[in-house]
């Protein structure tokens, strides 16, 4: 499955369909070949020190509510992601689950290997805190 974004533009500025990447971001994703992790998994693996959980909500996102962890907003992941380790897990997280499939993509095409996206994203997670307590 895939999402794709469709491009508006005709003849030499239509989007190459083998490219993961256009002038505005991303392309398109390979949604199949992304992991998921529900938010019962994250609060189990959360205490690992080999996982990094990545909010890439917009700043004011954050600024209402957050889970603690490394915020960088998804326009800005070309230009941050050497802040991001290469040898622990990242947890992708947004507000439902569709701007992380998004970043988990740029990320992959950047090189790093060991992804997770968030279920749901913050929403889920926060739901599913509410259920437990």
């Amino acid at each position: 499955m895939k999402i794709v974004r469709k491009s508006t533009n005709k003849g030499r500025d239509a989007q190459d369909p083998t490219s993961v990447f256009d002038r505005k971001g991303c392309d398109y994703i390979h949604v199949s070949d992304i992991q998921n992790i529900s938010p019962s998994e994250y609060e189990k693996m959360k205490v690992s020190d080999d996982l990094l959980l990545l909010d890439v909500r917009e700043q004011y996102e954050y600024e209402q509510t957050n889970l603690g962890g490394k915020h960088i907003p998804l326009s800005m992941i070309f230009s941050f992601s050497e802040e991001l380790p290469s040898n622990k897990t990242i947890v992708v997280h947004c507000k439902s689950g569709k701007r992380s499939l998004v970043a988990i993509q740029i990320l992959e095409e950047l090189g790093f290997d060991k992804l997770l996206n968030l279920q749901g994203g913050i929403n889920a997670y926060l739901e599913f805190k509410n259920q437990t307590t």
